[in-house]
């Protein structure tokens, strides 16, 4: 729980400063789906 948890907290910040414009990489798409496929497999 402790890998997912950092996974979902890196994908969340690594989206958020793409979207400030920090870097030229979103991955919100990747943030959702790992959300969702732990919501359905936990």
């Amino acid at each position: 729980m402790t890998l997912i948890s950092l996974a979902i907290v890196v994908a969340f910040v690594t989206s958020w400063s793409g979207t400030l414009g920090l870097f030229e990489i979103e991955i919100w798409w990747e943030l959702s789906s790992l959300i969702t496929i732990m919501l359905l497999g936990h």
